[in-house]
């Protein structure tokens, strides 16, 4: 998982450069993107590491973890910017995505 959270860390980076973030956004989403799989820790790995498809109420659970992500970051007081990023994680412009079902403009920048 560290691979991938350094990856999402160089391409949102990278990104927010493209866009002309200021160092500070830039900051919080290096912070979000690291933490932005951090519930995972909270799915079981029999979910996690389940070659294959997952069953409807396994996939149930993997959508859990942005809340988990975002309930565990509350409580570090600096973390607070970025748990927007956090939470919305896996939301999508036509608003598929997950946990909330955002779309478009409602979805934070930084996420």
């Amino acid at each position: 998982m560290q691979q991938h959270n350094q990856r999402v860390v160089r391409v949102a980076v990278s990104l927010g450069k493209r866009l002309s973030l200021d160092q500070a956004s830039l900051t919080v989403l290096t912070a979000g993107a690291l933490l932005h799989d951090l519930g995972k820790f909270l799915v079981p790995a029999g979910i996690l590491n389940k070659p294959g498809r997952l069953s409807r109420r396994e996939w149930e659970i993997m959508r859990e973890h942005p809340l988990h992500s975002q309930q565990l970051c509350e409580a570090l007081p600096w973390l607070e910017v970025a748990l927007p990023i956090i939470r919305a994680h896996h939301e999508r412009l036509d608003g598929s995505g997950y946990p909330d079902g955002l779309a478009g403009s409602k979805i934070p920048l930084l996420a």
